[in-house]
C-alpha cells in the first residue's frame, strides 16, 4: 500500500440518489457496508439471539463512524501524520468488516483489504 491509498481528500465527494452531495469523505465501501449492516439488523431482530446480533451490528457501525470522523479530520489536517495513519488503520478495519460480504453482487474488488 502506498501512502496515498485510501486517504480521503477534499475532492472526495459522493452523492445520494437525489443528487445531493453527502457531507464528508463518504466512500462506496462505507455505503456498501452500512447497507449490509442494515440488512443484517433487520434480519436479526427476529433471530434467536437478537441482543447479540444487534450489539454486533452496533459495534461495527461504531468502527465505521470512527473511520469517517478520523477521515474527515485527516482531510482537514493532512499534515497531521498521527491522524492520517489512524485513518488508514481504521480504513483497513472497515475493509476487513466488509470482507465477509465478498460474495455479494455489489461488493467491489477495490473493497478488498
Amino acid at each position: 500500500m502506498t501512502d496515498d491509498d485510501h486517504v480521503p481528500t477534499r475532492t472526495s465527494a459522493y452523492f445520494d440518489a437525489e443528487g445531493n452531495q453527502l457531507p464528508g469523505p463518504v466512500d462506496p465501501l462505507v455505503a456498501f457496508l452500512r447497507a449490509r449492516l442494515d440488512e443484517r439488523e433487520a434480519g436479526r431482530r427476529d433471530s434467536g439471539e437478537p441482543d447479540f446480533a444487534l450489539a454486533d451490528v452496533a459495534a461495527k457501525r461504531e468502527i465505521i463512524n470512527q473511520y469517517e470522523a478520523t477521515a474527515r479530520e485527516a482531510v482537514e489536517d493532512p499534515n497531521n501524520d498521527e491522524v492520517v495513519h489512524c485513518a488508514r488503520g481504521l480504513r483497513y478495519a472497515v475493509e476487513l468488516l466488509a470482507s465477509p460480504f465478498a460474495g455479494h453482487p455489489d461488493y467491489r474488488e477495490d473493497f478488498r483489504p
